[in-house]
C-alpha cells in the first residue's frame, strides 16, 4: 500500500479540479463531456488529473494496422484540402461508418 504523502508526492503535478484552468469554471455536469474535446493543454500551472486523462485519451487510440493505414490515408486526403483533424476525430468517423455497413 503506498502511504499518502508518497502519493501526493508523486500526483504534484496535477492539481485539484477547483483549481484546474481547463475545468474549474464549467458547470460539474458538463465536465465528462467538455473533456472530450480538450485539444491543448497549457503548460505552466498544471491541469487535473481528469482533464490530463482526457486529452492523452483524445491523442492516442489502440488500432488494428488497417484501422493505422485507413487514418493515414484518410489524414492526407484531408490536410491536400486544408482540413486538420485528430486523428481520434478521423478514427471515430471511420469506425462509425465500418458500424453502419
Amino acid at each position: 500500500m503506498i502511504s499518502r504523502a508518497r502519493r501526493l508526492e508523486l500526483f504534484d503535478f496535477y492539481v485539484l479540479e477547483k483549481r484546474c484552468p481547463i475545468c474549474s469554471n464549467w458547470p460539474r455536469a458538463e465536465r465528462p463531456r467538455r473533456r472530450e474535446e480538450i485539444d491543448v493543454i497549457p503548460i505552466q500551472g498544471g491541469i487535473c488529473g481528469r482533464c490530463a486523462m482526457a486529452f492523452v485519451k483524445s491523442i492516442s487510440a489502440r488500432v488494428t494496422a488497417e484501422e493505422h493505414k485507413a487514418v493515414q490515408e484518410a489524414r492526407r486526403e484531408e490536410r491536400s484540402r486544408g482540413l486538420y483533424r485528430l486523428p481520434s476525430q478521423v478514427l471515430r468517423d471511420i469506425r462509425s461508418k465500418a458500424a453502419k455497413h
